[in-house]
This record gives structure tokens, C-alpha cells and sequence, in this order.
């Protein structure tokens, strides 16, 4: 299976037609003249795909996501150590307790 870097997701075998008036609208004689035709992304090069807005899209996106979680791990860091140092001072406490008793 062969993926195309346009893929629309309307069958091409289908016809529809919107009447306006006296006009007719013909979805895939219209769409095809317009759509640009479908591009094997196998062969091209990282710089020629990323020319794609849609892949340019998608990038950001990732990076976006990826900013995301990396600052997700630097605050679960951060509480873990927060976290042990209360612990910490948590259990001081209990023997500065049980020696005053």
C-alpha cells in the first residue's frame, strides 16, 4: 500500500451534484481540476517534504507537544525533590518529637 502526500478523504468514483439555480455543481470533476495530484513521499527529501504546510503543521505540533511533556517532566522532577526534602524534614521532626517525650 502506497501512501499519497495529498489525500483527500472523498471517493473519486463518486458524483454529486449541487443544484443552484440553473447551475450544477460536479464534486469530482471540480475537486480533481483543483487538488493538486498526489505526491509519493517515499522519495522525497526531509527539506522538500517539510515545504508541505501541512506537514509543517504537524512538526510544530510535535514540537509543541514535545515542550510540553519535557516541562511535565522538569515539574515531576522538581515536586519529587520537593517531595523527599519534606519527607525528610517530616521524619526530623518525628525524632526531635519522640526525643522531647
Amino acid at each position: 500500500m502506497s501512501s499519497s502526500f495529498y489525500e483527500y478523504g472523498y471517493n473519486q468514483n463518486q458524483n454529486t451534484n449541487f443544484s443552484a439555480g440553473q447551475s450544477s455543481f460536479h464534486a469530482d470533476s471540480d475537486l480533481q481540476s483543483l487538488a493538486m495530484p498526489p505526491i509519493q513521499i517515499e522519495g522525497l527529501s526531509l527539506t522538500e517534504v517539510m515545504t508541505n504546510p501541512i506537514a509543517q503543521r504537524m512538526y510544530n505540533t510535535l514540537q509543541d507537544a514535545t515542550d510540553k511533556v519535557m516541562q511535565s517532566v522538569q515539574i515531576q522532577q522538581n515536586l519529587y525533590q520537593e517531595n523527599t526534602w519534606l519527607n525528610a524534614e517530616v521524619k526530623e521532626l518525628q525524632k526531635v518529637r519522640q526525643l522531647s517525650l
